[in-house]
């Protein structure tokens, strides 16, 4: 029996895609290889994008920039509500209570007014 088997020639007729080459923008398509190292480098990315963020988390505040109230981070309704602004440049991280935060977007609204109301 296994003489038999050994005697059946196995040849393949070709191997068909299954799925479609992906293509750049460009309109050339990446081989898999291309795809892989392009998957990596922006998992990489995203992973040297997250240690920054969590590297400004830790730069937060314990209270408001402007009136100093306490900012407890493990809130949860003082975290939703609070506004936070971030500085990348200037690695600087800015915490408002919502008091604040509706104070100051209130006088930049006014300013606004002020400005388009003399043009």
């Amino acid at each position: 029996m296994q003489d038999k088997l050994r005697s059946i020639p196995f040849r393949c007729s070709g191997i068909q895609r299954l799925t479609s080459p992906q293509s750049h923008s460009d309109g050339k398509t990446m081989n898999r290889e291309q795809r892989r190292a392009a998957a990596k480098a922006a998992k990489n990315g995203d992973n040297k994008e997250m240690i920054q963020k969590v590297a400004l988390f830790g730069k937060l505040a314990d209270e408001c920039l402007v009136c100093d109230r306490p900012f407890d981070k493990k809130d949860k309704e003082m975290v939703m509500s609070w506004s936070v602004v971030v500085r990348e440049n200037e690695e600087k991280v800015n915490l408002y209570c919502p008091d604040c935060w509706a104070g100051a977007v209130e006088l930049l609204n006014e300013i606004k007014n002020d400005l388009l109301g003399d043009e």
